[in-house]
């Protein structure tokens, strides 16, 4: 590309930094995505897993970087990355983060008429296999992969523009249909034997749940000074439960949990909405 170019795309990017980013993230994901579907749809033969963790990383982690870098340069990322280990604030954030959200969703799940169908039983190594497998989740599980994109660069930019309610929902629905791929696979109740209007209603119920908890994690980050640990922590505590808790309860479907956990942090975000006016902590 000519230097003239690289200039237009460079202003461009400037002038729509929020566009740019989010053009990234979903080109970026959605490339990476086409392996682990067509794998599913058995069109590719052998285990491509492993692009499902990566391309997240290739998605609004790789995106957050390179548009900070042009529009901010080197200490653009710098401060951006000192957020990710900004970790003083207040313990009553980390116990909810760490014990309310994970709570919410085993309340939704022993909630379930069916929930103890099956119950394999819950011992001590259960309790060591949440603490390792919350470990993996926060680094591989999305957590990190994904927070320094949504809540790092893009949440800050949404709310100067848009008020943090309407902010936070508009970044909801981007985040909900960044993950639109996944429900062509079994990650989300999709795949080849999967009937159109159940696929389309897990992911009305999943969009319900995106979007509070993009409420949530708004008044978090917001609570605790912009810190993209609490929110990194809140994302694993949200995604640990599914890989740890749930197999647990073999008769309860993917369905199902989201529908509760809809329900649970639809009150959350809207005793938060209602608490703090709609201003969800923010300070401009």
């Amino acid at each position: 590309m000519s230097t003239t170019g690289d200039s237009r795309l460079f202003s461009g990017i400037k002038r729509h930094p929020l566009r740019s980013f989010f053009i990234l993230a979903y080109l970026g994901s959605w490339i990476f995505s086409i392996p682990f579907i067509l794998s599913e749809w058995g069109v590719l033969d052998g285990d491509y897993k492993a692009f499902f963790v990566i391309k997240a990383f290739a998605g609004p982690f790789l995106a957050a970087y390179l548009i900070t870098r042009v529009i901010d340069g080197k200490e653009g990322f710098t401060l951006l990355r000192k957020r990710i280990t900004q970790r003083r604030f207040n313990l009553k954030y980390y116990l909810f983060v760490l014990l309310l959200i994970p709570g919410a969703i085993i309340i939704a799940i022993l909630l379930q008429p069916n929930a103890f169908t099956g119950f394999v039983g819950f011992t001590i190594f259960d309790v060591i296999k949440y603490l390792i497998l919350f470990i993996v989740v926060f680094f591989g599980g999305g957590p990190l992969a994904e927070e320094p994109g949504w809540r790092g660069f893009a949440l800050p930019r949404m709310q100067n523009k848009y008020g943090p309610l309407l902010g936070s929902l508009f970044l909801g629905l981007l985040w909900a249909f960044w993950h639109a791929p996944d429900f062509l696979t079994s990650a989300q109740g999709g795949g080849p034997e999967s009937r159109f209007t159940d696929v389309l209603l897990n992911f009305i119920i999943f969009t319900v749940l995106i979007l509070s908890l993009s409420v949530i994690f708004t008044w978090i980050s917001n609570k605790t000074n912009g810190s993209l640990l609490s929110v990194l922590l809140a994302h694993a505590s949200v995604n640990t439960p599914q890989v740890a808790i749930l197999p647990l309860f073999p008769s309860i479907t993917t369905t199902q949990l989201d529908l509760m956990a809809m329900i649970s942090f639809s009150i959350i975000s809207i005793v938060i909405i209602s608490s703090t006016k709609g201003e969800l902590g923010y300070k401009k």
